[in-house]
């Protein structure tokens, strides 16, 4: 082989070598897609847009918010889980998605959080079981012993069949061995209405919900479904407190499709941390009613997996299917 031809073959491995370096720096080069799987004004759209323009001031590339919504946010899921794996589609994840739906829907189309590689956790929030203030229950032993006793005499709403607050329930009253009657809405407003109107006899909410309702007289809690007393809600004890170990939370992370480059999903958890570091960012979202959530990427890893599990034994148990 001649030395032009030599040469020109480690001119060419240098020029390739070049551009996979070029294409790694230059990450992102072009728009980012957050899809939010719900319509716009809701919480999970008002976390991505806050997310989206922190990311967004940082990388000098927009990221689009794109609403996605249906089927308790799967269709938004499962768009971002055939999404070409190249840090450009990027999902905000609920915990119903990748930890409930794929228990209870047929042909999904993805495997919860397993088709999808974890940027970070971006907010949670335990849930709290209400009941009217007009009601005789103080404790949740009172509403506990009182289901026991009475079996399918009480009900509680929820905002669907299969949503993370309808298995957090179904949970719940395994544990204490009650039965009771799941009422599902449209929806956490509509179940809201029907709780205040006094249609059903308790329910649950996160805290930035249960604490303006409990303030202002419409509802008492009896519990936060969470390993510590919440800040918010003075000295509730929790469910484990009370007897029953339980655990349930809301939660929105970022997420990408499985399979794109290390280097990528380095780069958007650093951005990620960088928000949610951010004292304006932190502001506007506790004024949003969302609390921060940073946490390393092998706690989160670690609680997606015993949620997973927890939810599918709670799904088989109950018989909860969707198609």
């Amino acid at each position: 082989m001649s030395i032009s031809k030599l040469r020109a073959i480690a001119l060419g491995a240098v020029a390739a070598l070049a551009a996979t370096v070029a294409f790694a720096e230059d990450y992102p080069s072009h728009p980012i897609t957050l899809v939010v799987p719900f319509q716009a004004g809701g919480p999970t759209d008002a976390a991505g847009r806050l997310i989206g323009d922190a990311i967004s001031s940082r990388i000098g590339q927009p990221v689009v918010v794109q609403n996605v919504a249906g089927a308790g946010s799967t269709i938004g899921a499962a768009r971002v889980a055939e999404a070409e794996p190249d840090g450009y589609t990027l999902l905000m994840a609920t915990s119903t998605a990748m930890v409930v739906a794929p228990h209870i829907y047929n042909n999904l189309g993805f495997d919860g959080y397993r088709s999808f590689d974890p940027i970070g956790l971006v907010t949670q929030a335990p849930f709290v079981l209400l009941v009217s203030t007009d009601s005789d229950y103080e404790t949740l032993g009172d509403l506990m012993d009182y289901g026991r006793a009475n079996p399918d005499a009480l009900n509680y709403a929820t905002p669907g069949v299969g949503t993370v607050q309808h298995l957090a329930m179904e949970m719940l009253i395994a544990k204490a061995d009650v039965k009771a009657v799941h009422i599902p809405f449209k929806g956490t407003s509509a179940a809201r209405t029907a709780f205040l109107g006094g249609e059903v006899d308790y329910m649950i909410e996160t805290p930035n919900a249960a604490v303006p309702l409990i303030e202002s007289g419409k509802a008492r809690a009896l519990a936060v479904l969470s390993a510590d007393r919440v800040d918010s809600l003075g000295d509730l004890p929790t469910a484990k407190e009370q007897g029953l170990d339980v655990e349930a939370r809301s939660w929105f992370a970022v997420m990408a499709p499985k399979g794109t480059p290390e280097d990528r999903i380095d780069t958007l958890r650093g951005l990620l941390d960088e928000a949610l570091a951010d004292e304006e960012v932190d502001a506007k979202m506790k004024a949003s009613g969302f609390v921060p959530s940073p946490t390393p990427t092998a706690e989160f890893e670690s609680m997606l997996e015993t949620e997973y599990n927890n939810f599918k034994t709670v799904v088989e148990s109950a018989g909860i299917t969707l198609q």
